[in-house]
C-alpha cells in the first residue's frame, strides 16, 4: 500500500510541474485561462500583444510572451504573379497562405491563382504577410462573377504544400469553389513547409 501511495505522489508531482510550465498532460501547449474558464493559447496572446502593446489583455498573462520569429523572406514564384484588380461580379473569395508550423505565420509574396471552369487563369493574388480583413485572410479575390472556380497556390521553390495536400497546388488541382452573386467563399487555406 505504501509503495502505491509513493507512486501516486510522484505522478501528481510530475503532473503539477508540467502544468506549471505551460504544458498539458497530453504534451500540447496549455491554454491560458481566466477565472471564468475562458482563455487563449500562447500564439494568440503573442499576436494580441504585438498588435495592441498598450492595452490590457484580459485573457493573457501580464508578462507578454516572446515575439514571434522574424518573417521569412518571400519566395520567388515562377511567372511573375501580379494581383488582379476587382472583376465585374459581386462575389468574393478569400483565404490564407501560411507556414504550416507553430505559430503558423502568414507567408507574404506568394501567388494564388483563380481559374474558371475551363481551367483558364482569370485572376491572381499576391499574398500579404498580414491579415487583410476581419476573416483573417491574407489573400482575396473581389468582384468575382457567379460560377464555379478553382483556387490553387503556386508553390515556391524549396517549399512543399503540406495542407491540405500537394494536390491543391496549381498544375495539380486546387479548391473547387462555387460562387453566387453577392456571396463570399472563405477558408481556402494553404499550409506550406520549407
Amino acid at each position: 500500500m505504501r509503495a502505491l501511495m509513493v507512486v501516486f505522489a510522484l505522478a501528481v508531482a510530475s503532473s503539477a510541474t508540467a502544468v506549471s510550465q505551460g504544458q498539458s498532460l497530453t504534451g500540447k501547449q496549455a491554454v491560458l485561462k481566466d477565472s471564468k474558464g475562458k482563455g487563449q493559447d500562447a500564439a494568440h496572446c503573442a499576436k494580441r500583444f504585438a498588435k495592441h502593446a498598450d492595452k490590457d489583455m484580459k485573457k493573457c498573462p501580464a508578462d507578454p510572451l516572446p515575439p514571434p520569429p522574424p518573417q521569412l523572406p518571400p519566395p520567388t514564384s515562377s511567372g511573375g504573379c501580379v494581383s488582379s484588380g476587382p472583376g465585374t461580379g459581386s462575389g468574393t473569395i478569400g483565404g490564407q497562405v501560411f507556414k504550416d508550423q507553430d505559430p503558423w505565420p502568414f507567408l507574404g509574396g506568394w501567388c494564388v491563382q483563380l481559374l474558371d471552369a475551363s481551367g483558364a487563369v482569370v485572376a491572381m493574388a499576391v499574398t500579404s504577410d498580414t491579415s487583410l480583413d476581419s476573416d483573417n485572410d491574407n489573400f482575396t479575390f473581389k468582384g468575382v462573377a457567379a460560377g464555379t472556380y478553382t483556387v490553387c497556390e503556386v508553390v515556391a521553390n524549396t517549399w512543399s504544400l503540406d495542407y491540405p495536400s500537394a494536390s491543391y497546388a496549381c498544375g495539380s488541382g486546387g479548391y473547387s469553389v462555387p460562387v453566387t452573386d453577392g456571396s463570399g467563399a472563405g477558408f481556402i487555406w494553404f499550409g506550406n513547409l520549407p
